[in-house]
């Protein structure tokens, strides 16, 4: 009886959770929330950390409460980790719905285009870095309109960029490579090959050098590559 007894309590907990969070009421949501975050039990639910990372990315994400709560995309990073080692498939982010994904490429993408626009490239590195994660999740897990796309490719780019400008090699390569191995051409694209080929070429990597230079002939065969 017991047992039934608290499974009915958290039951009821997660209601009130769920109706502040309908009610746009984020901070009531997350002090219902609070309340459950040191019970064992309510800690091995699913609903736990989706509500978690939903209300914190939420939170993190709006200027006005934003600064009241500093750590709040860090925490609903933290959380969306933990939620998706209980939900691999991402269901109750797609029962319930994925405003929290959102959220976090949202606070990604826009804070990093006003970081870039000011030239901290650091910052805008890092913000553009939950962009690109959290829109993968979007496009691999087929949440988005578009059914057919696999990345945002503007992301990827302006995380490439920061990533260049702030002198983060090996990160500016990873992003750049995605694009390159989707043969992502036109205008603004052909510097990407370049850095690859260059990076590799003066790293005496020679497997990469010769993948990447074939596939910028591949897209850009007007360019003199040799």
């Amino acid at each position: 009886m017991i047992a039934v007894a608290t499974l009915g309590s958290q039951a009821q907990d997660f209601k009130k959770v769920n109706t502040a969070l309908l009610l746009g009421k984020m901070e009531d949501a997350k002090t219902e929330l609070d309340k459950m975050s040191a019970d064992p039990k309510a800690l091995a639910k699913t609903e736990y950390w989706y509500f978690r990372s939903r209300i914190y990315a939420n939170l993190g994400k709006e200027a006005k409460t934003a600064p009241k709560f500093p750590t709040a995309i860090q925490d609903a990073d933290a959380a969306f980790q933990k939620l998706v080692t209980l939900d691999a498939a991402w269901v109750m982010v797609k029962e319930k719905g994925n405003d929290g994904i959102f959220d976090m490429y949202s606070y990604g993408y826009n804070n990093g285009i006003r970081a870039f626009n000011e030239k901290k490239w650091d910052s805008a590195s890092s913000y553009f870095a939950y962009a690109v994660t959290y829109s993968d999740i979007l496009f691999q897990n087929k949440m988005t309109k578009d059914q057919n796309m696999t990345f945002d490719t503007t992301s990827l780019l302006y995380a490439g960029y920061s990533s260049q400008n702030a002198q983060k090699g090996v990160d500016a390569c990873k992003y750049y490579a995605r694009l390159a191995e989707a043969k992502v051409g036109g205008d603004g694209f052909v510097d990407i090959y370049k850095y690859l080929i260059i990076t590799y070429m003066n790293d005496k990597k020679e497997e990469s050098f010769r993948k990447y230079i074939a596939l910028a002939k591949q897209v850009y065969p007007k360019e003199n590559w040799d």
